[in-house]
């Protein structure tokens, strides 16, 4: 706990003035805390996929159409990730 919330503490005290512009160091402390949360989703997200992916692919490995089946898995996952980036760029504008 004290590695991961060590950036935070020390961010307003190395973060030089003015770095971004007009913005202050609470500022950019905000975004650095915003985008932390959001690589945090990201990961849990990940996880969950590869705790639920790996058992399912090692037990369908030996049949013969597998090849198919894990096409179509990834398949899904691509169109899930790609719909929730269109979503996010619709509803904020560009990435």
């Amino acid at each position: 706990m004290t590695n991961e919330m060590f950036s935070r503490l020390t961010l307003e005290w190395w973060l030089p003035r003015n770095f971004y512009g007009m913005k202050s160091p609470a500022h950019a402390l905000g975004v650095f805390g915003a985008c932390y949360k959001y690589a945090v989703l990201m990961s849990i997200a990940i996880q969950a996929f590869r705790f639920a992916a790996e058992p399912f692919f090692f037990a369908n490995a030996a049949d013969k159409n597998s090849p198919v089946l894990f096409s179509k898995v990834n398949s899904l996952l691509r169109d899930c990730v790609l719909r929730a980036m269109a979503r996010r760029e619709h509803q904020y504008g560009r990435l």
